[in-house]
Formats: C-alpha cells, structure tokens, sequence
C-alpha cells in the first residue's frame, strides 16, 4: 500500500465517521422530540386523570341523588296507595248508603286536596 491509498482509506473513513455523526445527531434530536413528546402527554394524561375523578364524584354525588329521589317517589306511591286501599273499602262497604258517601264526599274536600297535594307533588318529583 503506498501513500495515497492510505491517505485515500482515511479520507473514507473520516466521511464515514462524519456521516455516523450526523445520523447521531438527528437521532439525538428525535429522542430529544419524542421526550418532550412524552412529557406532553404525560401532563395531558395526569389532566384527564384528574378530569376523570372530578366526573366519578360528581356522578357518585347525581347517583345518590338520584337514589333519594327513588326512595321518596316509592315512598309518595306507597302513601298513595294506602290512601287508596283506605278510600276503597269504604265504598265496597257501603254500596246502600250512596247519599250519606255524597254527603261525606262534600265534606271531605280536604282530604281531595291532600291527594291532589301529592299527586302534584308526585309529578313536580318526576
């Protein structure tokens, strides 16, 4: 090997270095990209995280809510239908009596009322 192959072979290997450099570099570059990336995504997913919890105890709140509202529109219907199961003996009793059951109709607009009180009470629920 003489003098100008080697210088030749040098030259070579000095672009070839210089080429491995910048693919360094460039790939340095991506990883530094692909990190801030991350870190991006991180704060994003740690927004929705908390976001997420916020929405869960908002609805756990709307469901026991929603539970009470249940339990007290059971409760009119149960009220309501004792009222109803009372009224109905009643009338089944005393078939003869239809005068005296216009008479006690006349008098108990109160407890017509009270009926009409829950029943839109019972619709104002719903």
């Amino acid at each position: 090997m003489d003098y100008k192959d080697i210088k030749e072979k040098i030259a070579l290997a000095a672009n070839k270095i210089k080429s491995l450099q910048s693919e360094l570099k460039e790939k340095d570059s991506k990883m530094t990209e692909l990190n801030s990336e991350i870190e991006e995504l991180k704060k994003s997913s740690q927004i929705l995280k908390d976001e997420n919890a916020k929405i869960k105890a908002e609805n756990e709140k709307l469901s026991r809510d929603n539970q009470k509202v249940v339990s007290e529109i059971e409760e009119k219907f149960a009220e309501l239908d004792a009222l109803l199961s009372d009224d109905q003996p009643e009338m089944k009793s005393k078939p003869v009596a239809k005068k005296e059951e216009k008479k006690e109709d006349k008098k108990k607009p109160e407890d017509n009322s009270d009926v009409e009180s829950e029943l839109e009470e019972l619709d104002r629920l719903l």
